[in-house]
């Protein structure tokens, strides 16, 4: 019985070994540089428009109102298998999600500045990004930028959905690598949410979902309708939106969209001891429903 015993000490100790060993083992996770990624988007987009690589934003626009919808199937990436640690599903994904943004004229200096959002591939020249992302004002031009810094223009909208707030653009460049798109998921299942708020690209945080609800398209004329989002628990901000969240097998289950504060008093002109604040993002059946093909008659 002593020998067993000892043996059983000697296996956890090896396990602890080897677990020890891949943590020392596994890559660093990288510096992110912000004010460098963007300076790199607005250098690349300012080169790519000089070369009149760039669609004209007006055109972007009329394509994105038009919310037009995929009239071919569309090829997911294939699904994941099994279950990740957060840090695993960070560098996994780094490659897939994107920024999504645009440049315009300094009003002070005669550079051009940028503002960048959240995207993620979907397919090797498609970003699935949220609508108002792309419904930009004033701009010269759109683009996207990869991780490993290539800036690619925005070459078509392929499809759009205002009321969801989804949209799907095309890009001209290098491919990119794609993330594979949840089945369906459920209330309590853990998430990463991997977006860019204010400015602080690339962050990680981590939540549940917490419900999956139906929000008014006007809140003052709910017989407009509704549609569906689904709330979670991982933090976002402004400048988040359009950014990708995963479930634990790196797969896109959600599109950050927008966040709304809840304060104890609130009125028209005064709002007091804020207590929470509610993520909300497009869920995966909407992201899902966009990609199905048109029917034909």
């Amino acid at each position: 019985m002593r020998r067993l015993f000892v043996l059983f000490l000697f296996s956890l100790s090896c396990t602890g070994l080897s677990a020890r060993a891949q943590v020392a083992n596994a890559a660093p996770s990288p510096v992110i540089d912000d004010l460098k990624m963007l300076s790199t988007f607005e250098q690349g987009m300012t080169k790519l428009m000089e070369a009149k690589r760039t669609a004209k934003p007006a055109v972007i626009l009329k394509q994105l109102k038009s919310e037009p919808r995929l009239k071919e199937a569309f090829r997911f990436a294939p699904p994941g298998i099994r279950r990740l640690e957060p840090a695993d599903i960070y560098n996994l994904r780094l490659a897939s999600t994107v920024l999504v943004g645009d440049i315009a004229k300094c009003g002070e200096c005669p550079l051009n500045h940028g503002d960048m959002a959240g995207g993620v591939a979907i397919a090797t020249n498609l970003v699935l990004t949220a609508y108002h992302v792309i419904d930009s004002g004033e701009v010269l031009a759109q683009g996207v930028m990869s991780f490993d810094g290539v800036v690619r223009p925005i070459r078509r909208i392929v499809a759009a959905d205002e009321d969801t707030d989804l949209a799907v653009i095309e890009t001209d460049g290098p491919p990119l690598r794609p993330a594979p798109v949840s089945g369906g998921d459920r209330v309590g299942e853990a998430v990463i949410a991997l977006s860019h708020p204010a400015g602080r690209y690339y962050m990680l945080t981590e939540g549940r979902i917490a419900r999956f609800t139906r929000y008014p398209l006007d809140e003052d004329r709910h017989e407009k309708g509704s549609y569906e989002a689904m709330e979670i628990t991982a933090d976002f901000a402004w400048g988040a939106s359009g950014g990708p969240v995963y479930n634990l097998r790196g797969e896109v289950c959600g599109i950050i969209v927008t966040t709304e504060s809840i304060y104890y008093e609130q009125t028209r002109k005064r709002q007091t001891d804020l207590q929470m604040v509610i993520k909300a993002c497009a869920p995966v059946r909407a992201i899902r429903s966009l990609l199905k093909p048109v029917a034909t008659p």
